[in-house]
């Protein structure tokens, strides 16, 4: 995958991610050798993948049409006990910036930047 690592893949919906606090935090499905497959690598694991420091997240989406964009932050997530708060910085590309100042009249409320990972069972929004 050209030296980049894999987090979550999403291809058909054939997987619920409607998944609870445990199982992401473990993770959940699977990419075959072909890469196919739907996938979220655990958020146990993004927290020690970025815990030294900031680290590039490179979002690559495809339209039904084919239409492609993609999107690069610098993120770093943290600990399971601070409920996995997402640190996000430094939007590169062509997809809109979705996480750091979205375009919108609530863009302050709408930012990521610090925000809590939450499930149906353990709710951490604002």
């Amino acid at each position: 995958m050209g030296g980049w690592l894999l987090v979550q893949q999403r291809e058909s919906g054939v997987l619920s991610f409607n998944r609870s606090w445990a199982e992401y935090r473990n993770g959940f499905g699977s990419v075959d050798a072909k890469g196919k497959g739907e996938f979220w690598i655990g958020n146990q694991n993004l927290h020690l993948l970025t815990n030294q420091g900031e680290t590039m997240l490179k979002v690559e989406l495809e339209d039904w049409e084919g239409g492609v964009a993609r999107a690069e932050y610098m993120i770093r997530v943290g600990s399971e006990e601070e409920g996995y708060p997402l640190h996000v910085s430094g939007y590169n590309g062509d997809a809109g910036d979705a996480l750091v100042v979205p375009q919108s009249d609530m863009a302050s409320y709408l930012s990521h930047n610090g925000m809590k990972f939450s499930t149906f069972d353990k709710d951490n929004d604002k």
